[in-house]
């Protein structure tokens, strides 16, 4: 097993699964490692919505996450 990384990633959640891949889109002659506590990663993924929890947004505009009261958060 590869003991040296360029780019190492903690957390195999959602978030660390997009940052690795954005990491390999943009700089593809870098290694990188997922460094996750559990066995698989990407495993909490699947009690949300039913496994098709959706890791990409392509409507990605903030009127799209806030109630009428736009103050509120």
């Amino acid at each position: 097993m590869k003991k040296a990384f360029d780019i190492a990633i903690l957390g195999g959640g959602a978030a660390g699964i997009m940052s690795a891949l954005s990491a390999k889109e943009h700089h593809p002659k870098l290694s990188v490692c997922i460094i996750e506590k559990n066995s698989v990663i990407g495993r909490k993924i699947l009690i949300c919505g039913a496994g098709r929890c959706n890791l990409t947004n392509s409507n990605i505009d903030t009127n799209r996450y806030y109630g009428a009261n736009k103050r509120f958060i």
